[in-house]
């Protein structure tokens, strides 16, 4: 392991719990994920820039995600807004399945060929919006969405929240992460047989997100 990788699995084993999650971060080599240019800092804990605007997310982010969402090997995850493939990677690395789709055909595209040659194969690509192109009925015991939101979308196109109703029944979880002026929020949902009941809102962490890039 190269001393910067070194370094920052060190960082991130103070602040991240689940063995697992380090694991994860540690057996999937960043830099495979960033454009050449930005190689030699793939294990500074810092986004760094992959096109259209956007960004591979920094390491610390990736872990609390993942942890966040205590992964099973069972479980289906659907993940708005594939970008580089990074977090892809670590969110398949427990064994579930995880479908993940990405506005922009080219970064689709290149995470589909780094993730075949990683040899990961639990994971579908979809290329196009999220609001308009999952195009299926199945439904999540989680749904990650690796960018900013100023509100979560109904189905139905309404302003009181879109991706609910591809969450399973009873105590499944769908976590929004919302950049603001005031940091990183999260949003948890959980399904039941009545539908879905907010938790609250909780800044976590102040960190700069990509926005969620939806049709016009």
């Amino acid at each position: 392991m190269n001393t910067r990788k070194n370094q920052l699995i060190k960082h991130l084993e103070k602040i991240v719990t689940d063995d697992r999650v380090i694991n994860a971060i540690e057996i999937t080599a960043r830099e495979d994920f960033v454009p050449d240019k930005y190689r030699d800092d793939s294990y500074l804990d810092k986004p760094l820039r992959i096109g259209y605007g956007q960004t591979i997310s920094q390491p610390y982010i990736v872990a609390f995600m993942t942890e966040m969402f205590s992964l099973q090997s069972h479980e289906k995850v659907l993940e708005i807004g594939t970008g580089s493939g990074f977090i892809t990677a670590c969110l398949a690395k427990p064994g579930g399945y995880v479908d993940t789709i990405e506005y922009h055909e080219d970064l689709s595209n290149r995470a589909q060929s780094i993730l075949e040659q990683l040899k990961i194969n639990n994971v579908s690509f979809i290329h196009g919006d999220a609001l308009n192109d999952l195009g299926n009925n199945k439904q999540y015991n989680v749904i990650v969405i690796t960018a900013s939101m100023i509100r979560i979308l109904m189905a139905d196109g309404s302003n009181n929240g879109h991706f609910v109703h591809y969450l399973g029944q009873i105590g499944n979880l769908i976590t929004k992460m919302n950049s603001r002026n005031t940091g990183f929020h999260t949003t948890k949902l959980t399904s039941n047989l009545l539908g879905c009941i907010r938790l609250g809102i909780e800044t976590l962490v102040t960190v700069s997100y990509t926005h969620l890039t939806l049709p016009t």
